[in-house]
């Protein structure tokens, strides 16, 4: 939302609302109304799943308390820190504390909060089964870096509290690659892409991906929406294909090969699209091409190359 007074007005204005006071109040009964169906859509997955009530009340509750708050209790947090199997926590420590301080933390509302803590109680308590160990506060610090990002994200918090296998396969994720953690913090909307076990095992078909795309341009409100149409398609994949080689599944050649043909695919709608928008004065079918040279003209791209193109 802004935060200069002027567009606030602007805005309320544009939704037929008095003043930005009263869009504020229609919004909240918005978000009320999606937080109850998330609660009831949830609430049997969580009555019936051992393991997805409250977090156990051990060390990881402690830590994630109001004892982060004092200072004397510095050598008790380190304690429990590494009795959580965080060998050394004293970077971690002041992460946690800075996160708790914030206002995205502390603005949330009641609910959220209640997610939040939950989701980061179990983060600290599945510190200790996080390979390699000397990685461990590494990977809950980026872990928190993601719970930031999403914490206005009611949808999200709902995903990591009521189904903890998403929240297992994030922390093997931000262990598994400085580069993947970096990636789902930037793009946090690929937390779906978790859940979809089928997505994991499916073969790679990119015929299919092309012909999907171009019907979703299609029927796209304008050439941003099918810039984001593309953006989102293209990270989705290249996760999927992150998390099939963190899986064990894909060589370093198999791993080039499935994200220069991704590159292919993209630059095949790309090409048709921008095509379709250009008046067609001396030609129906065009004549030009984009000629991969570097990464992609060998087909060995990394997850970040760029592409080095010529047009023609």
């Amino acid at each position: 939302m802004p935060v200069d007074p002027e567009d606030r007005a602007a805005l309320a204005h544009a939704m037929g609302c008095d003043d930005y006071a009263a869009l504020m109040t229609r919004l909240d009964a918005h978000r009320e109304f999606v937080e109850q169906q998330f609660d009831q859509i949830f609430a049997d997955k969580v009555s019936g799943r051992d393991g997805c009530g409250a977090p156990e009340d051990g060390a990881a509750a402690w830590v994630w308390s109001s004892a982060l708050a004092d200072d004397s209790a510095d050598e008790a947090l380190h304690a429990r820190l590494v009795k959580l199997g965080v060998p050394e926590p004293g970077d971690l420590l002041a992460r946690l504390r800075g996160v708790q301080q914030l206002s995205r933390y502390t603005g949330l509302a009641e609910r959220s909060r209640q997610r939040f803590d939950i989701v980061a109680q179990r983060a600290l308590e599945a510190a200790r089964t996080l390979e390699p160990p000397e990685r461990r506060a590494d990977t809950v610090a980026c872990f928190f870096d993601l719970l930031e990002a999403v914490s206005r994200r009611g949808a999200y918090l709902a995903l990591l509290t009521e189904y903890p296998q998403a929240l297992h396969r994030v922390l093997s994720v931000l262990g598994g690659s400085r580069w993947a953690a970096g990636y789902l913090i930037r793009h946090p909307q690929l937390l779906d892409e978790l859940l979809d076990d089928e997505a994991l095992d499916t073969p790679f078909d990119w015929p299919e991906f092309k012909r999907t795309l171009r019907l979703r341009f299609a029927a796209a409100d304008g050439v941003e929406q099918q810039m984001d149409l593309l953006r989102h398609a293209h990270q989705a994949e290249v996760f999927r294909i992150l998390l099939i080689d963190l899986g064990g599944k894909l060589s370093v050649e198999h791993v080039s090969d499935r994200l220069s043909e991704l590159a292919d695919a993209v630059l095949d709608v790309t090409i048709q699209a921008v095509w379709n928008q250009l008046p067609k004065r001396h030609r129906d079918v065009q004549r030009f091409a984009m000629i991969a040279y570097g990464k992609l003209g060998g087909k060995e791209l990394g997850y970040a190359s760029d592409l080095d193109l010529i047009f023609l």
